[in-house]
Formats: structure tokens, sequence, C-alpha cells
């Protein structure tokens, strides 16, 4: 993608946040609503892969069920030349890794009030019956103001009759991980 070009017809890229295995995302601008706004798009070489547009549809599902403060709010979803594409709210910030690196040494008050925020936003996915699966510092997002706003449920599960987990898979970033899941125990 490159500067200025608009997608779904609304939202007009102004520059790259970041890349991922299967999605690029870009601050974009709502050119309706006049509004700046995160763009996740799916990487053009991965629109054929059928797992990953399952994916994608899943953080959509996930995501946009959720309505919480300290969670990433989705404003839209579509398809733009066979790439999948969700529309988020744009958090002026850093995610945690960066902030808790431009900010070591962090007094603890602050510490507890972070992680109240980031437990509080995944209580309310838990009781929607969304599992994250992929919590870590860099899918947490810091705004200038200080609030905690969980992000990327790429990889979320929906809590089913059939049990909360998939055995015998690694499923998230292996740093972040319980050492049981690693080896496959849990």
């Amino acid at each position: 993608m490159r500067n200025g070009q608009l997608i779904g017809e609304r939202y007009r890229i102004i520059e790259p946040l970041g890349e991922g295995g299967m999605a690029n995302v870009y601050r974009a601008h709502d050119i309706i609503l006049d509004r700046d706004v995160s763009l996740k798009l799916m990487r053009f070489d991965m629109r054929d892969d059928e797992k990953t547009r399952r994916r994608f549809s899943n953080e959509i599902a996930a995501t946009s069920s959720i309505l919480h403060p300290n969670i990433i709010e989705v404003y839209d979803y579509g398809e733009e030349g066979g790439s999948q594409y969700l529309v988020t709210e744009f958090v002026e910030g850093m995610d945690l890794k960066r902030y808790i690196a431009q900010n070591w040494t962090i007094p603890v008050s602050r510490i507890i009030d972070i992680m109240r925020e980031i437990l509080a936003g995944i209580a309310v996915a838990h009781q929607a019956g969304i599992i994250h699966r992929d919590l870590k510092p860099q899918n947490i997002l810091i705004s200038t103001d200080g609030e905690a706003k969980v992000s990327d449920f790429g990889i979320a599960r929906a809590q089913s009759s059939f049990g909360m987990t998939q055995t015998n898979t690694a499923i998230g970033s292996v740093h972040y991980m319980a050492p049981e899941q690693v080896r496959g125990d849990s």
C-alpha cells in the first residue's frame, strides 16, 4: 500500500504502523467521519490462504463483539482487491513494550493501574466467551493519556461446548507462553 491510497472508498492511508504475519497495519484517515483510524489490511500474498482468511475473519468477529474502553474499538471491516481489512480506533501512543523501555523504572502504582485496565478489558472479553491467546506487551497499546487498550485478537478463540483450548498445538508468541504450553503439557 502506498500513502494516499484509498481503501473501501473511505480510508486514505497516511503511514505504515507495523507489519505482521498475516496483515499490515496503517494509520489512515476516514474521509467521511474526518478522523484518523487504524487500518489492518491482510497481506497481499496471504489473501488466497484460506487459513489466514479464517483467522482474519475470526479477529473481526471476536473484536467487534466486545465493547469496552480497554479494548480497541472496531469501526468497520470489509474487503478490498481480495484482501480483508479491519478498521479500528487509532490510539495515539505506543505499545506496552516501548512504554516500559521508555519509562523504566515505572512506579508500582502505575503498574497496578495498567494491569487493572488490561484485566478489565480481558474480563469483558472472557464474559463474551472470547479468549485472546496472544496477550503480550506488543498487543497492549498505551495512549498518550495513559490508558491501556488490548489489541490484536487475531488468534482469539471463542469458548464452545468443546472447551476453551486446543491441545497439541502451539498458538501465540512463544516468548510469552507458559513453559508447559510450549512443551505440549497443557
